[in-house]
């Protein structure tokens, strides 16, 4: 399976999201994840952090299969379709 992550340096991955997310193409896909968080500085920090988009993507995975794992933003659960929430 591809790396989705690439390295910032040596040994440390970085989240594209972020800066994907500020392509005029994303920009209601963007509005919509700010209304998950309390600033886009927080949205931000939360999807530029590789171990929180994993495990988010595996939630998302388990949730849309009908499995029971769910630890997304502010405790919200991944459901099919979106980054969070219900």
């Amino acid at each position: 399976m591809p790396n989705f992550f690439p390295e910032a340096k040596p040994g440390e991955l970085m989240s594209p999201v972020p800066a994907m997310l500020n392509a005029p193409v994303f920009s209601a896909q963007k509005q919509q994840l700010l209304g998950y968080f309390s600033s886009e500085a927080e949205m931000n920090a939360w999807l530029g952090d590789v171990g929180k988009i994993t495990t988010a993507l595996t939630d998302h995975i388990w949730a849309i299969s009908g499995g029971r794992r769910s630890v997304t933003p502010a405790g919200a659960a991944v459901a099919a379709g979106g980054a969070g929430g219900h």
